[in-house]
């Protein structure tokens, strides 16, 4: 459950209670940075007191005018359910002029709504005589009412139950609903920006899969009986991950290793490991306790997470913000809308989107942070942080950092201490092409001495 959006859920005017008791239900189930929605409807209906279907008509009003995006399709079979993602943006325009005010904003239907009876303008259209029905008017509407839903607690959203590995309940998930998911188009690095170890099919790309597998530039050495799977095979599993989650994959790498190989066990295929993104379900003490050894072997002072908006925090931020940002949802309607009418404005929602979806695992740091949790980061961090100077908040060197960005679409920090940590430098531009200079430095001694 997201406790920040929670109070701007309860502020805004949803029109119905219905409406309202299915918002709160949804941010519930998601992440800070409204993203992560995916209980089935029914929970969805028991929660609401509502049925599955009038659940069903409200999800698709808010995807149409812009409240909710679909990130994954569901109706897949089994365990497939769709997720959903809260763009922010169009909630706080809701909290501040209602749901009637944002929804009659929202673009209109298109086609053909009206159809004209006679080639007389004057001539009047639709049905104007007095002929009965031929089959009574029925009741519209919910014609049941739900019990009272179960005390959370004893009711976790599927989103909790997916994060202790529990099965999700997915009855009366509409398997006929089918969605498209567009791949970044217009919010795609540029060619000569993505770093080519990232980018499938290249020979860089290959050699990293081939690190991963034989061991190359780790400390746990081969992944064993690697050399019985087929190359092109693990090299596919590993493109379909973003650019965040390879840097995952890497990292628990050897803590997962270790810790089988602790515990006597026989490691999976390296190519289910990343099929199945493994390290999500992996108890976080085991990375700890390998990337603990890991400083010490390297002459590190073993230590805990990075301390919220520190020198390492901020370093480990930057190292992933670099990358490429991985695959976006496809904008609501609102949203794409704005962006395809261009100028400043859709320049604007274009880098709010990039910004709220782009760099997940920026924005998992900054929902820590604001909670006053720090972030394990690895030795790269530790040592190009304390290079990091301090920048008064609300400064005008903390407005420029600010603007840096929002022009490169990068999500921003919450609030925080009175001093936060950046580059080192006085233009943030000039700190940043300095900044990344150094990430490559390290990464081109880490090949080497891997070599």
């Amino acid at each position: 459950m997201s406790a920040r959006l929670l109070g701007l859920g309860f502020g805004c005017d949803m029109g119905t209670p219905c409406r309202k008791l299915i918002l709160l239900k949804l941010i519930d189930a998601c992440d800070d940075d409204g993203s992560r929605i995916f209980p089935a409807v029914a929970t969805i209906a028991r929660a609401a007191q509502c049925s599955t279907r009038q659940v069903q008509r409200e999800l698709s009003t808010m995807v149409d005018i812009g409240l909710l995006a679909i990130v994954r399709a569901g109706g897949c079979g089994p365990k497939s359910t769709r997720e959903y993602a809260m763009d922010l943006t169009v909630l706080r325009r809701i909290e501040a002029d209602g749901w009637n005010a944002v929804s009659a904003q929202a673009p209109a239907n298109k086609g053909d709504t009206v159809s004209p009876l006679a080639d007389d303008d004057d001539a009047p259209k639709g049905d104007m005589g007095g002929t009965p029905r031929v089959t009574p008017a029925t009741d519209k509407g919910d014609s049941h009412c739900h019990p009272t839903p179960p005390y959370p607690s004893k009711d976790p959203s599927e989103r909790e139950a997916r994060e202790r590995g529990i099965d999700s309940d997915l009855e009366g998930q509409d398997e006929s609903e089918t969605v498209q998911v567009d791949s970044p188009k217009a919010d795609e690095p540029k060619a000569d920006e993505v770093k080519t170890g990232d980018r499938p099919g290249t020979a860089d790309f290959e050699k990293r899969v081939m690190r991963l597998c034989n061991g190359r530039g780790f400390d746990a050495g081969p992944w064993k009986n690697w050399d019985t799977s087929s190359p092109g095979h693990v090299a596919r599993q590993f493109a379909k991950l973003t650019a965040d989650e390879r840097l995952e994959a890497e990292r628990w790498r050897d803590a997962y290793l270790r810790d089988v190989e602790r515990r006597k066990k026989q490691p999976i295929p390296i190519a289910n490991y990343l099929r199945d993104k493994l390290w999500n379900g992996l108890d976080p003490k085991i990375l700890e306790r390998a990337e603990k050894a890991a400083l010490a072997a390297k002459g590190h002072a073993p230590s805990d997470q990075a301390a919220p908006f520190g020198k390492a925090w901020g370093a480990h931020r930057f190292i992933h913000m670099l990358q490429p940002h991985g695959p976006l949802p496809k904008p609501s309607l609102f949203i794409q809308t704005m962006i395809e009418r261009g100028g400043d404005e859709g320049e604007r929602y274009r880098l709010q989107h990039l910004a709220t979806h782009g760099w997940p695992l920026v924005n998992r740091m900054h929902t820590a942070a604001a909670q006053g949790r720090g972030w394990q980061v690895g030795a790269a961090a530790l040592a190009l942080g304390e290079s990091f100077e301090k920048v008064r908040s609300g400064s005008a060197e903390w407005e420029a950092w600010r603007a840096l960005h929002e022009r490169r679409g990068w999500p921003w920090l919450p609030d925080g201490p009175d001093w936060i940590w950046m580059p080192a430098g006085k233009d943030p531009d000039a700190a940043m092409v300095e900044f990344e200079k150094a990430v490559k430095a390290r990464d081109a001694d880490d090949d080497d001495e891997a070599a």
